[in-house]
């Protein structure tokens, strides 16, 4: 209720409907806070659900303007996702809530760049014993691997040259094995699917920037049109996911570049070609997107399947200047969904 009242207060731009949200809000907390005590309806599916209600309204709305709340919300909802136990998810309302849990949950191990329980084989493949995985919940598997990787990459700053080496063709390794897998998550998409997964149409849009400090032509003139909502989202994640792996990928492929001259090592030969360098492509795909997520009939269920993909894409090209074009589009549409309904971003440091 607290969620609906506020999406329907800002819609009419009614700031006393806002407020009410905000007493419903509480008055939801303290109803989860009697329930968590009560040992007959602390594993109930509903208590989870008011879990993850109320940490979507501290997305939506962030009332305290820090994202603490979010942040403990998430925490609660974590520690209760895992109590219950990884075959508790297997079906129905269970599996519903779980699903959406684990996008934020994956996202938020990449903000602190550790993995959690996500990551464990039996909370990969109980929640779907029942149910098969869609090319979503498959391309969220290789997304969770991330924080694994990352781990292993800052910890070769402790190495020597010799462990270093082989270290980052372990990661190489690893790395192609999870590129592989997206490859043919997408050729079983494509050849699945009896239409086209997306098409092109001209962009109706324009950011103002393009009219100032980025030049007088569209950074984008092209946007991406989608059957419906979910194959978008199936393709941002997708999309963004490859941009994160191959500038991960092209970053490390530096190093054994430096390293070569050294090492004097056979397995030198054994670095891939460089199509990962192309990482802008996938980035750039997911720009495209934005554009069908953000229609006005997509209301903000559009803005909210477009962040995630978008902010791993400023993740990813802020260390790179000469995408500073692509850059500050990306920080404009961020801003938009920002005043849209992700108020959160104004207030939370982000994925670094």
């Amino acid at each position: 209720m607290a969620l609906c009242t506020a999406a329907l207060g800002r819609a009419k731009n009614d700031h006393s409907m806002v407020t009410e949200s905000h007493k419903l809000y509480t008055q939801g907390l303290s109803e989860l806070q009697k329930a968590l005590w009560n040992p007959g309806l602390m594993y109930k599916d509903e208590t989870l659900g008011a879990c993850m209600a109320l940490a979507m309204y501290e997305l939506t709305e962030c009332p305290s303007k820090t994202d603490y709340g979010y942040v403990s919300h998430h925490k609660g909802c974590a520690r209760l996702i895992q109590l219950r136990g990884s075959k508790a998810y297997s079906s129905g309302l269970a599996h519903r809530i779980f699903s959406s849990f684990r996008i934020q949950g994956i996202l938020r191990t990449l903000e602190t760049c550790q993995p959690n329980f996500l990551t464990e084989t039996k909370w990969l493949d109980h929640p779907w014993k029942h149910i098969s995985k869609s090319p979503a919940d498959q391309i969220l598997d290789v997304l969770a691997m991330a924080p694994v990787i990352l781990t292993r990459v800052h910890a070769m700053s402790t190495l020597d040259p010799g462990s270093l080496l082989s270290t980052a063709l372990e990661i190489m390794d690893s790395c192609r094995e999870l590129d592989s897998s997206l490859r043919k998550i997408y050729e079983q998409l494509r050849l699945g699917y009896p239409g086209p997964l997306y098409w092109s149409e001209f962009s109706k849009t324009r950011c103002p920037l393009e009219d100032s400090s980025l030049g007088s032509s569209k950074i984008f003139p092209v946007a991406f049109h989608f059957p419906d909502l979910r194959m978008a989202k199936t393709m941002m994640y997708y999309w963004a996911t490859q941009a994160v792996l191959w500038s991960g990928m092209s970053q490390l492929s530096q190093l054994l570049l430096m390293l070569q001259p050294t090492s004097g090592d056979d397995h030198m030969s054994e670095i891939p070609s460089d199509y990962y360098d192309d990482f802008i492509s996938p980035a750039r795909n997911v720009c495209q997107s934005v554009e069908y997520c953000t229609k006005n009939d997509m209301l903000s269920l559009g803005t909210l399947t477009a962040v995630t993909p978008l902010m791993l894409i400023a993740v990813t090209l802020k260390r790179y200047p000469k995408y500073e074009r692509e850059m500050k589009w990306v920080d404009f549409r961020l801003n938009e969904m920002r005043e849209s309904g992700v108020r959160i971003l104004k207030y939370s440091s982000g994925i670094e």
